[in-house]
C-alpha cells in the first residue's frame, strides 16, 4: 500500500482539510511510515483519528508524526488538495522510501 487510504478516501477526507495548523499523523507501524495531515477546521483531527483506527498496525499521533529516525518524506499535497505528506523511518532505506511514494519526494 503506497497510501494511507484510497484515493476516494483521501479525497473525502481532504475536503475537510485545510492548508496550515495543527498537525496529526497516522503512525503504520509495521510499514515504517506515518501519514501527517495540518488542518485547520474543527472535527478534522477527530475524522482523521477514525479513519486511523482502521488501519491494522496504526498509532494515532495527537501532535503529529515522530521526528525520530525520518529517512524521507513524500508529499501528498498535489495528489489530494491538503497538507499531507508520509513520512519514512529507518529501518527502511531511502531507495525503498522513494519507490513507495506516489508524490514529490525528499531524501532526509
Amino acid at each position: 500500500m503506497k497510501r494511507l487510504f484510497g484515493f476516494g478516501m483521501i479525497v473525502a477526507v481532504s475536503a475537510l482539510v485545510g492548508c496550515g495548523g495543527n498537525k496529526a499523523g497516522c503512525n503504520i507501524t509495521n510499514e515504517n511510515r506515518c501519514q501527517e495531515k495540518s488542518t485547520t477546521l474543527p472535527g478534522v483531527k477527530e475524522s482523521f483519528k477514525t479513519l486511523c483506527g482502521t488501519i491494522p498496525n496504526a498509532v494515532w499521533e495527537e501532535n503529529g508524526c515522530p521526528a525520530e529516525n525520518r529517512i524521507g518524506e513524500c508529499d501528498l499535497s498535489s495528489l489530494d488538495a491538503a497538507d499531507t505528506v508520509d513520512i519514512y523511518y529507518s529501518p527502511r532505506t531511502v531507495d525503498d522510501a522513494r519507490m513507495s511514494c506516489d508524490g514529490t519526494f525528499k531524501a532526509l
